[in-house]
Protein backbone atom coordinates (compact mmCIF):
# COMPACT_ATOMS: atom_id res chain seq x y z
CA UNK A 1 0.00 0.00 0.00
CA UNK A 2 1.14 3.49 -0.68
CA UNK A 3 1.11 6.16 1.76
CA UNK A 4 2.31 9.70 2.50
CA UNK A 5 4.44 9.01 5.81
CA UNK A 6 2.87 11.70 8.26
CA UNK A 7 3.17 12.49 11.53
CA UNK A 8 0.90 11.10 14.75
CA UNK A 9 -0.95 14.33 15.02
CA UNK A 10 -1.86 13.43 18.99
CA UNK A 11 1.04 13.95 21.22
CA UNK A 12 -0.78 10.91 23.59
CA UNK A 13 0.58 8.92 20.39
CA UNK A 14 3.84 9.65 20.42
CA UNK A 15 3.95 9.78 24.44
CA UNK A 16 2.40 5.87 24.34
CA UNK A 17 4.95 5.18 21.70
CA UNK A 18 8.10 6.26 23.46
CA UNK A 19 6.83 3.97 26.52
CA UNK A 20 6.16 1.21 24.56
CA UNK A 21 9.81 0.96 23.54
CA UNK A 22 10.76 1.89 27.00
CA UNK A 23 8.96 -1.28 28.38
CA UNK A 24 10.61 -3.71 25.87
CA UNK A 25 13.96 -2.50 27.54
CA UNK A 26 15.56 -4.22 30.41
CA UNK A 27 14.28 -2.00 33.18
CA UNK A 28 17.18 -0.07 35.25
CA UNK A 29 19.95 -1.48 32.90
CA UNK A 30 20.23 -0.45 29.52
CA UNK A 31 18.83 2.38 27.29
CA UNK A 32 18.78 2.84 23.85
CA UNK A 33 20.66 5.67 22.17
CA UNK A 34 20.88 6.73 18.42
CA UNK A 35 24.05 7.89 16.82
CA UNK A 36 23.95 10.61 14.13
CA UNK A 37 26.53 11.53 12.00
CA UNK A 38 26.22 15.12 11.29
CA UNK A 39 28.17 15.16 8.43
CA UNK A 40 27.80 19.56 8.18
CA UNK A 41 28.18 19.90 11.75
CA UNK A 42 31.08 17.76 11.80
CA UNK A 43 30.26 15.53 14.65
CA UNK A 44 28.49 12.58 16.18
CA UNK A 45 24.78 13.26 17.84
CA UNK A 46 24.06 11.56 20.64
CA UNK A 47 20.29 10.75 21.07
CA UNK A 48 18.39 10.18 23.90
CA UNK A 49 15.91 7.65 22.62
CA UNK A 50 13.89 7.62 25.53
CA UNK A 51 13.37 11.81 25.82
CA UNK A 52 14.17 12.61 22.17
CA UNK A 53 16.79 14.65 23.68
CA UNK A 54 20.58 15.37 22.24
CA UNK A 55 22.64 14.20 25.16
CA UNK A 56 25.68 14.94 23.78
CA UNK A 57 27.47 16.48 20.58
CA UNK A 58 31.12 14.28 19.98
CA UNK A 59 33.73 16.29 17.88
CA UNK A 60 36.08 13.50 16.50
CA UNK A 61 36.62 14.46 13.21
CA UNK A 62 34.97 16.10 10.14
CA UNK A 63 32.19 15.12 7.83
CA UNK A 64 31.48 12.04 9.60
CA UNK A 65 29.78 9.46 7.18
CA UNK A 66 29.75 5.87 8.33
CA UNK A 67 28.93 4.62 11.68
CA UNK A 68 29.96 1.23 12.84
CA UNK A 69 28.97 -0.27 16.37
CA UNK A 70 31.61 -3.08 17.79
CA UNK A 71 30.04 -6.80 17.79
CA UNK A 72 30.36 -6.26 21.38
CA UNK A 73 28.18 -3.57 22.06
CA UNK A 74 31.22 -1.52 23.60
CA UNK A 75 32.23 0.88 20.65
CA UNK A 76 31.61 3.07 18.03
CA UNK A 77 33.62 3.67 15.22
CA UNK A 78 33.16 6.75 12.81
CA UNK A 79 34.74 7.32 9.72
CA UNK A 80 34.97 10.63 8.48
CA UNK A 81 35.43 11.55 4.79
CA UNK A 82 36.98 14.96 4.92
CA UNK A 83 39.66 14.29 7.90
CA UNK A 84 40.26 10.71 6.48
CA UNK A 85 40.17 9.37 10.32
CA UNK A 86 38.35 6.62 12.12
CA UNK A 87 37.57 7.59 15.58
CA UNK A 88 36.88 4.84 18.14
CA UNK A 89 34.38 5.96 20.87
CA UNK A 90 33.71 4.18 23.99
CA UNK A 91 30.17 3.66 24.93
CA UNK A 92 30.64 3.83 28.66
CA UNK A 93 31.76 6.99 28.89
CA UNK A 94 31.88 8.24 25.20
CA UNK A 95 34.88 9.32 24.93
CA UNK A 96 37.39 9.05 22.16
CA UNK A 97 39.68 6.15 22.84
CA UNK A 98 41.73 5.80 19.48
CA UNK A 99 41.62 7.86 16.26
CA UNK A 100 42.90 6.27 12.79
CA UNK A 101 44.25 7.47 9.87
CA UNK A 102 41.53 5.53 7.53
CA UNK A 103 38.56 7.39 5.61
CA UNK A 104 37.07 3.75 5.28
CA UNK A 105 34.35 2.49 4.45
CA UNK A 106 35.05 -0.45 6.76
CA UNK A 107 33.10 -3.33 8.64
CA UNK A 108 33.65 -5.98 11.14
CA UNK A 109 33.92 -9.46 10.29
CA UNK A 110 33.62 -12.29 12.54
CA UNK A 111 36.66 -14.30 13.71
CA UNK A 112 37.66 -16.73 17.17
CA UNK A 113 39.49 -14.02 19.73
CA UNK A 114 36.71 -10.97 18.93
CA UNK A 115 36.90 -10.64 15.21
CA UNK A 116 38.84 -7.90 13.21
CA UNK A 117 37.92 -4.33 11.66
CA UNK A 118 39.31 -4.18 8.02
CA UNK A 119 39.07 -1.12 6.36
CA UNK A 120 39.41 0.74 3.18
CA UNK A 121 40.68 4.77 2.80
CA UNK A 122 38.30 5.64 -0.28
CA UNK A 123 39.22 5.83 -2.90
CA UNK A 124 42.60 3.64 -2.55
CA UNK A 125 42.46 0.30 -2.86
CA UNK A 126 44.50 -0.71 -0.06
CA UNK A 127 42.37 -2.76 2.81
CA UNK A 128 43.90 -2.93 5.92
CA UNK A 129 43.01 -5.35 8.76
CA UNK A 130 43.28 -3.70 12.79
CA UNK A 131 42.45 -5.61 16.21
CA UNK A 132 39.70 -3.88 17.12
CA UNK A 133 40.68 -4.16 20.99
CA UNK A 134 44.44 -3.40 20.13
CA UNK A 135 44.53 -0.93 17.29
CA UNK A 136 47.24 -2.76 16.01
CA UNK A 137 47.70 -3.30 12.37
CA UNK A 138 47.27 -6.70 11.29
CA UNK A 139 47.87 -6.88 7.64
CA UNK A 140 47.59 -4.64 4.41
CA UNK A 141 47.01 -5.45 1.20
CA UNK A 142 46.69 -4.21 -2.17
CA UNK A 143 43.18 -5.40 -3.89
CA UNK A 144 43.12 -3.10 -6.91
CA UNK A 145 39.92 -2.16 -6.46
CA UNK A 146 39.76 1.74 -6.22
CA UNK A 147 36.79 3.75 -4.91
CA UNK A 148 35.29 0.84 -2.60
CA UNK A 149 32.31 2.78 -1.20
CA UNK A 150 30.47 0.06 0.60
CA UNK A 151 31.53 -3.22 2.01
CA UNK A 152 29.95 -6.64 3.94
CA UNK A 153 31.69 -9.52 5.28
CA UNK A 154 30.23 -13.05 4.53
CA UNK A 155 29.03 -14.59 7.85
CA UNK A 156 31.91 -16.77 8.05
CA UNK A 157 34.16 -14.04 7.79
CA UNK A 158 36.21 -15.80 5.11
CA UNK A 159 34.86 -13.18 1.91
CA UNK A 160 34.16 -9.25 1.47
CA UNK A 161 31.39 -7.74 -1.05
CA UNK A 162 32.33 -4.95 -2.24
CA UNK A 163 31.07 -2.39 -4.08
CA UNK A 164 32.28 0.57 -5.85
CA UNK A 165 31.05 4.50 -6.51
CA UNK A 166 32.30 8.18 -6.65
CA UNK A 167 29.88 10.68 -4.65
CA UNK A 168 32.58 13.57 -5.49
CA UNK A 169 31.91 12.77 -9.26
CA UNK A 170 30.25 15.33 -11.10
CA UNK A 171 28.73 15.09 -14.35
CA UNK A 172 29.86 11.71 -16.08
CA UNK A 173 31.10 8.84 -13.79
CA UNK A 174 32.19 5.39 -13.74
CA UNK A 175 29.05 3.00 -13.79
CA UNK A 176 29.66 -0.27 -12.52
CA UNK A 177 27.33 -3.66 -13.43
CA UNK A 178 29.12 -5.51 -10.67
CA UNK A 179 29.96 -6.33 -6.70
CA UNK A 180 32.90 -7.85 -6.01
CA UNK A 181 33.60 -10.84 -4.60
CA UNK A 182 37.12 -10.66 -2.41
CA UNK A 183 38.38 -13.43 -0.23
CA UNK A 184 40.37 -12.31 3.27
CA UNK A 185 42.15 -15.24 4.16
CA UNK A 186 44.89 -17.06 2.20
CA UNK A 187 46.94 -15.04 -0.33
CA UNK A 188 46.00 -12.54 -1.69
CA UNK A 189 43.42 -13.11 -5.02
CA UNK A 190 41.94 -11.29 -7.93
CA UNK A 191 38.45 -10.12 -6.91
CA UNK A 192 35.33 -11.92 -8.29
CA UNK A 193 32.81 -9.90 -10.47
CA UNK A 194 29.31 -10.57 -9.71
CA UNK A 195 26.78 -9.24 -12.29
CA UNK A 196 24.03 -6.78 -10.89
CA UNK A 197 22.13 -3.86 -11.98
CA UNK A 198 23.41 -0.53 -12.98
CA UNK A 199 25.50 1.59 -10.33
CA UNK A 200 24.97 -0.61 -7.02
CA UNK A 201 26.20 2.04 -3.98
CA UNK A 202 25.20 -0.59 -0.97
CA UNK A 203 25.61 -4.09 -0.31
CA UNK A 204 24.33 -6.70 2.73
CA UNK A 205 24.67 -9.60 3.77
CA UNK A 206 23.16 -12.31 6.29
CA UNK A 207 24.07 -13.90 8.81
CA UNK A 208 22.75 -17.06 8.14
CA UNK A 209 21.53 -17.49 5.38
CA UNK A 210 24.12 -17.51 1.53
CA UNK A 211 22.86 -14.70 0.17
CA UNK A 212 23.96 -10.79 -0.43
CA UNK A 213 21.59 -8.04 -1.52
CA UNK A 214 22.53 -4.52 -3.77
CA UNK A 215 21.04 -1.26 -4.05
CA UNK A 216 21.39 -0.56 -7.84
CA UNK A 217 20.59 3.13 -7.76
CA UNK A 218 20.88 3.58 -11.77
CA UNK A 219 18.11 0.69 -12.26
CA UNK A 220 16.18 1.09 -9.63
CA UNK A 221 16.23 -2.03 -8.26
CA UNK A 222 17.93 -4.84 -6.00
CA UNK A 223 20.10 -7.58 -6.66
CA UNK A 224 19.41 -10.78 -4.58
CA UNK A 225 22.95 -12.98 -4.95
CA UNK A 226 23.88 -16.58 -3.66
CA UNK A 227 27.20 -17.60 -2.81
CA UNK A 228 27.30 -19.27 -6.27
CA UNK A 229 27.39 -15.45 -7.71
CA UNK A 230 23.62 -16.46 -9.51
CA UNK A 231 21.10 -13.78 -8.82
CA UNK A 232 17.67 -12.47 -8.98
CA UNK A 233 16.06 -8.80 -9.92
CA UNK A 234 14.28 -7.34 -7.50
CA UNK A 235 12.33 -3.92 -8.50
CA UNK A 236 12.22 -1.47 -5.90
CA UNK A 237 11.55 2.30 -5.60
CA UNK A 238 13.20 4.88 -8.36
CA UNK A 239 17.48 5.13 -7.45
CA UNK A 240 17.41 2.83 -3.96
CA UNK A 241 20.57 4.18 -1.23
CA UNK A 242 20.37 1.93 1.46
CA UNK A 243 19.15 -1.81 2.38
CA UNK A 244 18.33 -1.56 5.76
CA UNK A 245 17.56 -5.04 7.83
CA UNK A 246 15.90 -6.19 10.66
CA UNK A 247 17.84 -8.03 13.61
CA UNK A 248 16.03 -10.84 13.14
CA UNK A 249 16.22 -10.14 9.19
CA UNK A 250 12.88 -11.02 8.42
CA UNK A 251 11.66 -7.56 7.66
CA UNK A 252 13.61 -5.46 4.78
CA UNK A 253 12.81 -1.46 4.33
CA UNK A 254 14.62 0.21 1.18
CA UNK A 255 15.37 4.02 0.98
CA UNK A 256 15.41 5.68 -2.00
CA UNK A 257 16.23 8.90 -3.33
CA UNK A 258 17.20 10.63 -7.12
CA UNK A 259 19.69 12.76 -5.65
CA UNK A 260 20.73 16.68 -5.51
CA UNK A 261 17.54 18.69 -6.52
CA UNK A 262 15.02 16.03 -5.31
CA UNK A 263 13.01 17.38 -2.77
CA UNK A 264 11.13 13.89 -1.76
CA UNK A 265 11.99 10.21 -0.99
CA UNK A 266 10.61 6.81 -0.79
CA UNK A 267 10.98 4.21 1.58
CA UNK A 268 9.62 0.79 0.91
CA UNK A 269 8.84 -1.98 3.72
CA UNK A 270 8.88 -5.92 2.69
CA UNK A 271 8.31 -8.87 4.56
CA UNK A 272 11.41 -11.57 3.71
CA UNK A 273 12.10 -15.55 4.41
CA UNK A 274 15.58 -15.70 3.22
CA UNK A 275 15.52 -19.54 4.12
CA UNK A 276 12.95 -20.37 1.45
CA UNK A 277 14.52 -22.18 -1.17
CA UNK A 278 15.68 -22.08 -4.11
CA UNK A 279 15.15 -18.21 -3.61
CA UNK A 280 13.78 -16.41 -0.57
CA UNK A 281 10.24 -15.15 -0.65
CA UNK A 282 10.84 -10.81 -0.44
CA UNK A 283 7.42 -9.74 -0.68
CA UNK A 284 6.64 -6.05 -0.46
CA UNK A 285 4.10 -4.82 2.27
CA UNK A 286 4.22 -0.66 2.34
CA UNK A 287 5.53 1.97 0.82
CA UNK A 288 5.59 5.77 1.90
CA UNK A 289 6.72 9.53 0.48
CA UNK A 290 8.85 11.43 2.05
CA UNK A 291 9.22 15.33 1.95
CA UNK A 292 13.46 15.20 2.01
CA UNK A 293 16.39 12.70 1.14
CA UNK A 294 15.99 10.08 3.27
CA UNK A 295 19.35 7.76 2.49
CA UNK A 296 20.42 6.20 5.56
CA UNK A 297 18.54 4.25 8.59
CA UNK A 298 18.49 1.32 11.31
CA UNK A 299 16.26 -0.94 12.96
CA UNK A 300 15.91 -1.02 17.00
CA UNK A 301 17.46 -3.97 18.82
CA UNK A 302 13.93 -5.19 18.72
CA UNK A 303 12.83 -4.15 15.79
CA UNK A 304 9.97 -2.79 16.58
CA UNK A 305 11.01 1.17 15.25
CA UNK A 306 12.74 1.96 12.21
CA UNK A 307 14.63 5.33 12.47
CA UNK A 308 15.48 7.03 9.08
CA UNK A 309 17.68 9.71 8.69
CA UNK A 310 16.56 13.10 6.40
CA UNK A 311 19.82 14.37 5.30
CA UNK A 312 18.37 17.64 4.14
CA UNK A 313 16.01 18.33 6.57
CA UNK A 314 18.10 17.41 9.28
CA UNK A 315 15.77 15.46 10.95
CA UNK A 316 15.58 11.53 12.77
CA UNK A 317 12.66 10.00 11.68
CA UNK A 318 10.85 7.13 14.14
CA UNK A 319 8.51 5.35 12.51
CA UNK A 320 6.53 1.92 13.13
CA UNK A 321 7.84 -0.49 10.67
CA UNK A 322 4.97 -2.27 10.16
CA UNK A 323 3.38 0.64 8.72
CA UNK A 324 5.67 3.43 8.01
CA UNK A 325 3.88 5.83 10.12
CA UNK A 326 5.39 8.37 11.57
CA UNK A 327 6.10 8.06 15.64
CA UNK A 328 8.23 11.07 15.84
CA UNK A 329 11.09 13.66 14.46
CA UNK A 330 13.91 14.45 15.95
CA UNK A 331 16.16 17.57 14.98
CA UNK A 332 20.15 16.70 14.28
CA UNK A 333 21.40 19.05 13.23
CA UNK A 334 23.27 19.60 9.69
CA UNK A 335 22.98 16.90 6.88
CA UNK A 336 22.77 13.44 9.01
CA UNK A 337 24.09 10.72 6.54
CA UNK A 338 24.30 7.64 9.11
CA UNK A 339 22.84 6.68 11.65
CA UNK A 340 23.08 3.35 14.12
CA UNK A 341 21.36 2.90 17.55
CA UNK A 342 22.63 0.60 19.86
CA UNK A 343 22.31 -0.30 23.91
CA UNK A 344 23.70 1.18 26.51
CA UNK A 345 23.92 1.21 30.46
CA UNK A 346 21.74 3.68 31.83
CA UNK A 347 24.56 4.91 33.91
CA UNK A 348 26.34 5.32 30.39
CA UNK A 349 23.41 7.28 29.27
CA UNK A 350 23.13 9.62 32.56
CA UNK A 351 26.97 10.51 32.32
CA UNK A 352 26.18 12.09 29.18
CA UNK A 353 25.31 14.78 30.81
CA UNK A 354 28.50 15.74 31.71
CA UNK A 355 31.50 17.63 30.35
CA UNK A 356 33.60 15.68 27.54
CA UNK A 357 37.11 15.65 26.27
CA UNK A 358 35.40 14.60 23.09
CA UNK A 359 33.10 17.65 22.88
Amino acid sequence: MRRRLLPVLALAGVAAAAAALWAGLPQGRTVLLAYVASAGDNCVQVIDLASGEVARKIYAGATPWRLEVSPDGKRLWAQHWYSGTTAVIGLDDHEIVEVLPFRGPGAFIPQAGGGRFLTFDWPGSGLVSVDPNTFARLEERVTEVPQVYDLAPAPDGSTLYLVQFDPEARGPRPRYSYALSYPVEGDPASPTSLRTGLSPVAVRTLRKDPFLITADSGTNGLTLLNNQGDGRAVPTCPAPRAVILSPDEKRMAVTCWRGEGARQSQVVIYGADFSARPWPEITQTGTATVDGAVTAGAFSPTGDRLYLVDRTGGRLLEADPETLALLREIPVGDLPVDVAVAPVEAAARDRLRGKSRAR
